[in-house]
Formats: C-alpha cells, sequence, structure tokens
C-alpha cells in the first residue's frame, strides 16, 4: 500500500511504500533519493533526524536476500563436481590398493578375506581417497596436464 508523506530534508510530498524505504532507524521520513544524497555525503555521518551513525547497506532492499536460480545452478554444479572429484580419487585409490594386494597374495580366497577386513576399517577409506589424489597429482604432474580443477570457474 502506498502512502504519501512529507520528506523531512526536500520538504516535497512523497508518494513510497514502506518496505522500500532505504532509511530504517527512525520513523522521521526521508525519501529514497535524499537518503541516497546523505549516504553519499562524506561530510555527514549521522541521520539528521535521530542522530544514529548511519552505515552504508551493502545490497538495497529491494534485491533481499533472495538467492538467484542462477547461484543456486552454479552452487549444485560445482558442488556436483568436487563431489566426483572425490569419487575419481576413491576409485583410484580402491582400485590401486586392491591390485597391489591381488598381486601380493595371488589367491583369490585370501584376496577376498583381506579386502573385507580392510573395507570394514574406517580409516581404510580416507587413506584410499589420498591415495588416489596422490597418484592423480603425479600423473598431473609427469603428464604437464591437469585432470582435476578443485574451484572450477
Amino acid at each position: 500500500m502506498n502512502d504519501i508523506k512529507t520528506c523531512h530534508i526536500c520538504l516535497e510530498d512523497k508518494d513510497y511504500e514502506e518496505e522500500l524505504l532505504l532509511k530504517t532507524c527512525c520513523q522521521a521520513f526521508i525519501c529514497n533519493d535524499c537518503w541516497t544524497n546523505l549516504l553519499q555525503n562524506d561530510n555527514i555521518n549521522q541521520c539528521p533526524t535521530c542522530s544514529i551513525l548511519i552505515t552504508i547497506p551493502e545490497e538495497p532492499p529491494e534485491q533481499g536476500h533472495l538467492i538467484s536460480q542462477n547461484n543456486i545452478y552454479n552452487y549444485c554444479k560445482s558442488l556436483f563436481h568436487r563431489l566426483s572429484i572425490l569419487v575419481k580419487w576413491s576409485l583410484i585409490g580402491y582400485t590401486m590398493t586392491s591390485l597391489f594386494i591381488l598381486i601380493l597374495y595371488r589367491n583369490l580366497d585370501d584376496y577376498f578375506d583381506i579386502m573385507y577386513t580392510l573395507n570394514n576399517i574406517i580409516y581404510f577409506w580416507p587413506i584410499n581417497l589420498f591415495l588416489g589424489y596422490l597418484i592423480t597429482t603425479m600423473y598431473e604432474y609427469y603428464n604437464n596436464m591437469t585432470c582435476q580443477i578443485w574451484y572450477n570457474n
């Protein structure tokens, strides 16, 4: 609902909406144009009606704190990208560990028993992740190329 009030600075009758007012420190009405001019003036650092220190808002109230769909899409895309990198590191580490144990024991029964035991140890998975990271990093270093970019822009 629009109201009409007289601005305390320019003394003009202004049509305004309460939700869109930039000034929120006191009940005295100052239109958005005058309030913006006060904020931009370096010599004025407090409200002329209530003497509260003026702070420059980070963003205008019209935009609010709504997150745009594009930001949500980019966040989800980045999250999925990072998750896929972690899965890649885990798979590479698990594959290398499996091959090492298979080559070391050469007996499939022993291999499956050891892998079953290792899969139930909680420290095994972070070690696999780290091993996969090391292998991927060494591959990147020796081939002079990047396979993973954590901060994908």
